[in-house]
């Protein structure tokens, strides 16, 4: 018995080095992620090994403060690059160099002017890095959309894949898995930086299916962290939650990005939660105090009992339920945005959900998996449309107006497909 559990350690160990082998050669250069952003500082993250040494150059010249992150043994770490004393409408330009300093790439990044009322969104999740020539054709669409901001709503990475134990990722195979991701998309290659914003769901929180009983969350949140460039920031446009949970503001409206795993409570417990009610109360706190129009980002559906796959009101009904009627008691206007379920789904939320009509946005994924639709036999009845069996994406085209906002949504298949629109006021 010593003997396979041996040989199967090793074969696994071959396995990742092989993998990781793979990877580094698809992409040679910096992998760079631009973070959190607003008129006068952004946050970007950049993996290296730690045999090579980077000098970072900002033209025009800023205030910037380099930190590392790095995890255990492993040779790959993450360099935090916190740039102040930014200017709206200035181009900025990155440049790295190595330690012969040759340059070994270069980035053109801005500062987002959070204040512009008509702004784009494009949104993204379920990026398995398995797909690698689906992920370039999709990741090319995406960039060409030149977006305002990028958002990555959930299992941004397959952390539980390509693991000793399948579904359940120790940290340091999370952490490598995190480098994986990072060496393989062609969205971290991008010359032109763009500020994206992040949540997780499953896969990339470690434990497929998993909530609070993962016992490796804290240490899932700190990896998370180091690869997302969204470190607490002092600016009123910016509230940290708990969990990874954080608040945005852009374009006079709110975008709230949920923690839908670190307290999530499963089938068994006595009273049932998909956000813990630390989480809850903070989020409705927040709804009460700021009327503007506000957008509810989590990793899996909410409105999703028709199906048996993940959703907040399927798995957690009690807690849906109640907290709806917290929502349709609240004076601010919400909009809905969702990933998981590997295929394009618009449904439009009314009564008797709420007192107006709004929409849940899912779009899932740009690389991954996909599925024959169950609509046949489980139709929806909030659905205006669904897309199944197609790589996707969304544009989310956003004008605020006086008590709401006005949304224009593009679902894109590969090769930049058109396959759906949708034009909308909520208010």
């Amino acid at each position: 018995m010593k003997f396979v559990a041996l040989l199967t350690l090793a074969l696994f160990n071959l396995q990742c080095s092989s993998i990781d082998k793979n990877i580094t050669k698809i992409h040679s250069t910096p992998s760079v992620l631009q973070g959190l952003t607003n008129e006068k500082s952004t946050q970007i993250t950049v993996l290296r090994n730690i045999k090579q040494s980077h000098t970072y150059k900002i033209k025009p010249e800023v205030q910037t403060v380099v930190k590392t992150k790095s995890y255990g043994s492993n040779p790959w770490v993450v360099d935090h690059i916190k740039l102040t004393q930014l200017k709206v409408n200035t181009n900025y330009e990155l440049t790295i160099l190595d330690q012969k300093n040759e340059i070994v790439s270069q980035k053109k990044f801005k500062a987002l002017d959070t204040k512009k009322t008509n702004f784009k969104i494009s949104i993204a999740s379920c990026m398995d890095d398995r797909f690698i020539k689906e992920q370039k054709i999709m990741w090319k669409s995406f960039i060409e959309q030149k977006s305002d901001l990028h958002f990555f709503i959930g299992d941004n990475v397959y952390g539980d894949k390509n693991v000793l134990q399948k579904g359940m990722a120790q940290p340091h195979e999370l952490w490598q898995r995190y480098v994986d991701t990072r060496q393989t998309l062609d969205i971290y290659q991008a010359k032109q930086l763009t500020p994206t914003l992040a949540t997780w769901d499953d896969h990339d929180y470690g434990n497929n299916g998993g909530g609070i009983n993962y016992p490796h969350k804290k240490e899932s949140q700190k990896i998370f962290n180091s690869f997302f460039a969204q470190e607490p920031i002092n600016n009123k446009a910016y509230k940290q939650g708990p969990g990874v949970s954080f608040s945005f503001r852009s374009g006079g409206q709110n975008f709230y990005f949920l923690d839908n795993r670190s307290f999530r409570t499963n089938s068994k417990a006595k009273v049932d939660f998909h956000w813990g009610p630390e989480q809850q109360n903070w989020l409705l706190k927040q709804l009460n105090d700021d009327k503007r129009f506000s957008w509810l980002i989590s990793g899996n559906q909410f409105f999703g009992a028709y199906q048996q796959f993940e959703s907040f009101e399927k798995n957690h009904p009690n807690n849906f339920k109640k907290f709806m009627t917290q929502i349709k008691s609240l004076k601010t206007k919400v909009g809905f945005i969702s990933g998981d379920r590997h295929l394009f789904e618009v449904m439009e939320i009314k009564q008797p959900d709420l007192n107006y009509s709004t929409i849940e946005l899912t779009t899932s994924g740009i690389h991954a998996k996909v599925y024959p639709s169950s609509w046949g036999k489980n139709p929806n009845p909030r659905q205006l449309h669904g897309t199944a069996e197609k790589l996707n994406f969304a544009t989310l085209e956003l004008k605020t107006i006086p008590g709401g906002t006005n949304i224009k949504i593009l679902g894109f298949g590969p090769n930049s497909e058109v396959f759906y629109r949708l034009n909308k006021t909520i208010k």
